[in-house]
């Protein structure tokens, strides 16, 4: 795993530097415009590395890795992970997390008796452009990895969703939820999924102090510090409205003072010490240190 981590870190600036020396061939090669006309086209390219809300400078670079044999999805796609579930009324659902090249991850629900597409779910909604694939096995292209949960207040079972986009010095996460509503499978999450940087955590259960249960998203807000130093931090609670059978609108807490970590930020505002979720992916495991 530590041979992997170096590898990525390896990866990323080997890239970076490759931008500086194609940003210095066009200044040499640039015609009258001179600097402007360089200028203008480095800019350009500069803006096709959307930064991530928080820490989201260095997640531009894309290095490649070998490509590794995976199963086919629909056209278009490669089955990254597979599971077979048991839903109330959908009965056995398979679910699939599919790398799309030229496009971005998803999840494929289908039965397993027909083989009827029971609903599909692209991933990446948080920040649309940042989570196209580039043809190749890079290690610093996004992909989507899920795990089962069974949590008492909620559809059982759920499926968390966790896009994962890669950066240099830090990593974007994004959460969706999925469970069976209505007779049928339903996206949970607010249309504008919950996003958070390596430092940040997403849980599903109770929410503690009578609130019921609920999906908690917590992030660091970099303002005046180093990147990894001390930070104020932002928690979203959603609690999960039966009426509707999806979580609402978030309640948003702060924060006063500056934290090393979420756990303590969580204390200080007097919530409960919330399991991060993040940290039973094994598929992410090298996206989180």
């Amino acid at each position: 795993m530590r041979q992997r981590k170096l590898k990525i870190l390896v990866a990323a600036l080997t890239a970076a530097l490759g931008l500086c020396v194609a940003a210095a061939g066009t200044l040499a090669e640039a015609p009258e415009g001179g600097a402007r006309g360089a200028g203008r086209a480095a800019h350009a390219r500069s803006k096709q590395a959307r930064p991530l809300r928080s820490s989201k400078s260095s997640q531009s670079q894309r290095p490649q890795r070998p490509q590794r044999s995976q199963r086919s999805s629909r056209p278009g796609g490669r089955v990254r992970q597979e599971e077979a579930l048991t839903f109330r009324e959908a009965g056995r659902v398979r679910v699939r997390a599919v790398d799309v090249t030229r496009g971005r991850p998803r999840l494929e629900f289908s039965s397993v008796q027909t083989g009827r597409r029971l609903l599909d779910v692209t991933a990446g909604a948080s920040d649309p452009e940042a989570f196209i694939r580039e043809p190749g096995g890079s290690l610093m292209n996004p992909f989507v990895s899920f795990r089962v949960l069974r949590v008492r207040g909620l559809p059982d079972p759920l499926v968390l969703a966790v896009a994962v986009r890669p950066g240099g010095s830090d990593h974007g996460f994004e959460a969706t939820v999925v469970g069976e509503a209505g007779g049928g499978l339903k996206v949970l999450t607010p249309a504008d999924p919950p996003y958070v940087n390596i430092q940040g955590g997403f849980f599903v259960g109770d929410l503690g102090r009578g609130r019921g249960p609920g999906l908690v998203a917590w992030n660091f807000i970099w303002e005046d510090s180093a990147h990894y130093g001390d930070h104020r931090y932002e928690v979203r609670l959603y609690p999960f409205d039966p009426a509707r059978a999806a979580f609402g609108l978030p309640v948003t807490l702060q924060s006063k003072r500056k934290h090393a970590s979420g756990a303590a930020a969580l204390a200080e505002l007097g919530l409960p010490r919330y399991k991060n979720l993040l940290d039973d992916f094994p598929a992410i495991a090298d996206y989180r240190n």
